[in-house]
């Protein structure tokens, strides 16, 4: 109870420093000093920044900034310190069912806000020791590459990493390496001990060094450059690991292996609960457990030593299996081998190398460096095209198959191991053949903010109406919806505006055979070999037996939004009608020319609730229906309007918004209507 007091008092005084809710979209004056070299994009860089004067209503600690490129500085280094107006909004992290970005869940980064800047006042440079060593030492480099993976062995830089050379790390599943995490301190606390072992060596005759000691000057001279890196939260989970057993055991405690873990585990709970938000922790411990388990169970145990690292990284990267079929990472079949070639790279040539042109700051040592940095890439493009985004596996079905694999490789007995998996088998076909495919009927209407994606599920068939928008550079639907939306029977795109269609070139790149509609179909697709397989909604009527359109005469399309194609889906249980950014001047249209059709049971609102649509006769017209609304707590303030919102506030009428309860999704049977919901979304999420 003790230790759930201590927690819960922690996560209050952290969560006192997010920005209030009514500071949201309003202009502040701050001054903020850049952690990290910025981020650039197409047209505004990114970067994290602390903040140093605010109001006194506030107290924020960091911010994600957003810098326009018009008014970005020419340059623009880590230390410059910025004071301006920048417009604050909260803070917002993927949390994603399927596909969870640990990177960008900011609550477990310490990010108390977002900001985005305005007008710029002052510009001026108050650079830490890690800040003026890294623009000391980047002149010595000719490489970008070489640079940006130099700041991120050395500074733990990693969120400045280009998309490209992340992509290339995920792809291989080496991200891990380029963070200042558990690996890493170990190898720095190895390369210490033997330099630490080398002066007792020296001094043997004059002095004796008990080991005890040697172990406490090197965790001391770990946790001074833990400091200097600003105590980023990998690198103290980390020294946490290793420090407090060794303490325990200098004070007398016997502490057995998982004993050692678990106190670890509850140290870090008691300095940064927020960190268990974020997938790092889980993966840092579980890791370690994994090697535990592999030393207690013999499961490498075996003469040859390389045949002892081939099965070792053969283990880990099999162990991130359960991990990339929840969250999402990719899997790489060659993972093991191209670990085992670039964990040894890494630890006596890169990092020794990185730290060494780090402290010395020798010019000689940086084409060693930039020569192991270009195997490391050459290789890394060898082995990327072999991995992969895994399909998503719902979490209790990941956490059944690992334990029982779990049990299988703790069980002595070969003879029991054969009977259990030919039972576990024989269970598994004899459910699969008796389960008789289910007639599935559904809508789920995914929460991606600002946007639109649709997915109509009717029996074997799946059809996605709009794509969702931008997550960053790339398309949200290639990012995180892809894992989920798999093998279309066709794919609608309402208009061309990004946020309904961003996804559409990469879905076709995917499935160039894909039956498309669209309601610009000239205008959608930058993919020239997809222009002629776009049809037009507007020129088409009943699809097959459970969709149609609605046509729009060409004298009413008078703006991009109009465009949008009508889509109805007849369940055989109840009907839902789509209308993408439709005006009310479509509504009208609708309402007039097909009486027949109303009141529907389900209507996906237009224009994610603008005063542009929903027009109080199409409301009226509609009253008994379930309102369904795609919109985000962190657009501009008027969606959805005021007077949509007054409409809902009788009894009665019942609207949901992905904004409040995240992914909505809609099941249709002959019991009526039922829908249910994920707290987690597919989108930039604000942490409640």
């Amino acid at each position: 109870m003790g230790l759930g007091i201590l927690v819960l008092g922690q996560l209050e005084r952290t969560s006192a420093h997010v920005l209030p809710r009514s500071w949201v979209h309003q202009r502040v004056p701050l001054t903020v000093c850049l952690e990290q070299p910025p981020k650039p994009y197409l047209d505004y860089s990114s970067a994290m920044a602390r903040v140093v004067e605010q109001p006194e209503a506030l107290s924020l600690r960091r911010v994600r900034l957003t810098l326009p490129i018009a008014l970005e500085p020419s340059t623009l280094l880590a230390g410059h310190c910025l004071r301006g107006d920048f417009q604050v909004r909260q803070p917002f992290g993927y949390i994603i069912p399927g596909a969870f970005n640990a990177d960008s869940f900011n609550f477990a980064t310490r990010i108390d806000a977002k900001a985005s800047l305005k007008t710029l006042h002052q510009q001026d440079y108050r650079p830490t020791l890690a800040q003026s060593l890294y623009h000391q030492r980047q002149g010595l480099f000719d490489d970008a590459a070489s640079l940006e993976l130099w700041r991120a062995l050395a500074l733990g830089w990693s969120a400045a990493l280009s998309s490209e050379l992340r992509t290339d790390l995920a792809q291989n599943q080496l991200v891990h390496l380029l963070v200042v995490s558990g690996m890493h301190i170990g190898f720095v606390s190895l390369m210490v001990l033997a330099l630490v072992n080398g002066v007792a060596w020296l001094c043997a005759g004059r002095l004796m060094i008990p080991q005890t000691h040697r172990y406490l000057v090197v965790l001391t001279i770990v946790a001074a450059y833990v400091a200097l890196l600003g105590w980023p939260v990998p690198a103290t989970r980390a020294l946490l690991m290793a420090l407090l057993p060794v303490v325990l055991v200098q004070v007398g405690w016997q502490v057995p292996w998982y004993s050692g873990l678990t106190v670890a585990a509850i140290g870090l709970t008691l300095m940064r609960p927020e960190a268990w938000l974020g997938l790092g922790a889980w993966l840092s411990f579980s890791s370690v457990l994994i090697i535990l388990l592999l030393w207690r169970w013999r499961l490498i145990a075996t003469r040859h030593w390389l045949l002892k690292l081939v099965l070792f990284q053969v283990f880990m990267s099999l162990s991130i299996l359960p991990w990339a079929l929840v969250f999402g990472f990719y899997l790489n079949p060659l993972a093991a081998l191209v670990n085992l070639l670039v964990t040894p790279c890494l630890a006596l040539l890169l990092l020794p190398l990185a730290l060494a042109i780090l402290l010395l700051g020798r010019s000689e040592l940086v084409p060693p460096f930039e020569w192991g940095v270009e195997m490391l890439i050459r290789v890394m493009a060898w082995a990327g095209d072999f991995g992969t985004l895994l399909p998503w596996w719902p979490l209790l079905t990941v956490v059944l198959a690992t334990s029982l694999l779990m049990l299988f490789a703790w069980l002595p007995d070969r003879r029991f191991k054969l009977v259990l998996g030919l039972l576990f088998g024989l269970g598994f076909m004899t459910f699969h053949l008796a389960s008789e495919p289910r007639a599935t009927r559904r809508v789920t209407v995914f929460d991606v903010g600002h946007g639109q994606a649709v997915l109509i599920e009717h029996n074997d068939d799946r059809w996605l109406y709009d794509t969702g928008g931008q997550s960053g550079v790339t398309s949200l639907f290639e990012r995180n919806l892809a894992r989920r939306v798999r093998s279309l029977s066709g794919l609608v795109v309402s208009h061309s505006d990004i946020d309904h269609a961003a996804g559409a070139d990469f879905i076709l790149t995917r499935d160039p055979q894909l039956v498309t509609w669209a309601g610009q179909p000239r205008t959608l697709t930058t993919v020239p070999a997809a222009r002629s397989a776009w049809r037009n909604c507007h020129r088409a009527g009943q699809l097959n037996d459970f969709l149609r359109f609605i046509p729009i005469p060409s004298v009413l399309m008078d703006t991009d939004n109009n465009h949008s194609c009508i889509l109805v889906y007849d369940s055989g249980f109840g009907r839902v009608l789509i209308t993408g950014d439709a005006s009310k001047r479509i509504e009208y249209f609708i309402l007039q020319q097909h009486p027949e059709l109303f009141p529907f049971d389900m209507i996906v609102l237009g224009h994610h609730g603008s005063a542009s649509s929903s027009a109080q006769d199409w409301l009226t017209a509609n009253r008994s229906a379930l309102f369904i609304l795609s919109s985000a707590d962190r657009a501009r303030p008027r969606w959805p309007s005021p007077m949509l919102l007054s409409w809902f506030n009788q009894p009665q009428r019942r609207l949901l918004s992905t904004a409040k309860v995240g992914t909505i999704q809609v099941t249709f049977g002959a019991q009526g209507m039922r829908y249910r919901s994920w707290d987690s979304a597919f989108r930039k999420r604000l942490i409640y």
